[in-house]
Order: C-alpha cells, then structure tokens, then sequence
C-alpha cells in the first residue's frame, strides 16, 4: 500500500488543485500490483511500473501513472496481451525485428534494447525495429538503459493518436518502435564495468508529488483489480503554483 501524505508544494500548471506526496518505492509496487492483477505477467508488471513512476519522477507526467488505466483496461479487455513475450522474427546482420505481439510496450522495449546493445558489442552499431506493441512511456528511460550498458541509444515511436485529450490512451493503440544503438567500444568489446553504488545510495527513497485527482483514479483502479488501495492520509492546497 502507498503511504501518501500531503504537503504544500509547488506543482507545475497545477492551479488551485489539491496535492499530495508519494513515496515513489510504494507508488511502483502499487502499480506493479496493479497491473499484474490485470493480467500481466509479474516481471512485466514490476519494469512497467518502474517505467512510469521513472515518468512521474522527472516530470513526464503525461507518460506516467495518469496512463495506469488504459494499460488495466486493455489487459482486461484483451486489447493488451498480459501474457505475450516479446520474440525476434528477423535478423540481418547488425539489423533486428522484434514483434511484441500486442503485450505491454515496456518490456518489449527493454527486451530491445539489450538486443540492440548486444548487437552493437559485435557490429559496433544495430538497428531494432520493434512491431505490435503498446505504449511504451518515457523514451529517455530506454536510452538511459543503454547508456548504462555502455551504448549510445536513438529511439523513436510512431503511435495511433490519443483518445479523450491530454494523458488519455486508446488501450488498444497499437505503436512501433526504431532503435538505433552504437557501442563506445570497438566491435566485440567487453562490457564495460557498472558503476559502483555510493554506500548509502540504495537507502534514498525519492518521493514525487501527485495531484490528488490522479490519487483517486488510482483508488478507483485498486478497486477494479482488487488490490490494495492508495491511502490519502491528508490532502491541502499548495501554497504555490508554477506556470506550465
């Protein structure tokens, strides 16, 4: 369960609405509840939810858990496929093609973007192409995943347009990806090694601020999976607002 407590904060474009704050540990664990509640197997469920509060973090909110609905309506419908595995259908040479059949977009991604890593190691360069996907969140994410195994990462998605406005998506809107992936290293070289952790590091615990409206959407979503809810412990007004 996300503990949830409010604070007078400033929140960008965010007006006269209420606010509160998430610990951003808790609000993915709820997410990833969520969604595999709905029908997504649980190692996709966790990398979503990392996905989308990754969003929320860095202030992408339209990529972030204002998407949660559409992803548990299309699971649940069937427009998402909870159970699909995203599988290479085609290689030539330093190029791949991945179909993601209809599943998550984020796993999918991910999946391809180790193979595009992989593949720039022996070819010093790959191209992913990634077919029948969904939505995959804030692209930074991805290339952020690259740069951590030693690559340069370009993506981009091509996506049927949004439903219903500004965070809304279609559940059964079906995106492709393009990855372009270039190693530092020379073809066939080591990985290089990760970064030691600061000692202490894994103990910060980032926490992001919600508007209370998206909170309880998230209550109503807890409700149509059956998991526990998000629990608003107070709700005030901030003292501020930024102009978007």
């Amino acid at each position: 369960m996300a503990r949830v407590t409010a604070a007078p904060v400033a929140v960008r474009g965010s007006g006269t609405c209420l606010v509160a704050v998430v610990a951003g540990h808790e609000l993915t664990a709820f997410v990833s509840a969520a969604l595999e509640s709905a029908g997504a197997r649980p190692a996709d469920a966790d990398l979503t939810a990392e996905v989308l509060v990754a969003a929320d973090l860095a202030g992408a909110a339209r990529h972030g858990v204002v998407r949660l609905l559409p992803y548990v309506q299309g699971l649940l419908g069937g427009t998402i496929n909870g159970a699909a595995r995203p599988e290479i259908v085609r290689r030539y040479g330093d190029v791949t093609v991945i179909d993601a059949h209809h599943g998550l977009g984020q796993p999918a991604l991910a999946f391809a973007v180790d193979q595009a890593v992989e593949q720039a190691r022996v070819h010093g360069s790959s191209v992913v192409s990634v077919q029948h996907s969904r939505h995959v969140g804030m692209t930074a994410w991805y290339s952020g995943r690259a740069a951590r195994a030693g690559a340069f990462g370009v993506i981009t998605t091509r996506a049927a347009a949004s439903a219903g406005g500004a965070g809304a998506l279609r559940e059964g809107a079906v995106t492709s990806q393009f990855l372009m992936c270039l190693s530092r290293g020379a073809a066939g070289s080591v990985r290089p090694p990760v970064p030691a952790v600061p000692a202490g590091a894994a103990a910060v615990r980032p926490r992001l601020t919600l508007p209370v409206a998206v909170l309880d959407e998230l209550v109503r979503i807890a409700a149509l999976v059956k998991v526990a809810p998000v629990r608003a412990l107070d709700r005030r007004r901030p003292t501020r607002s930024e102009h978007p």
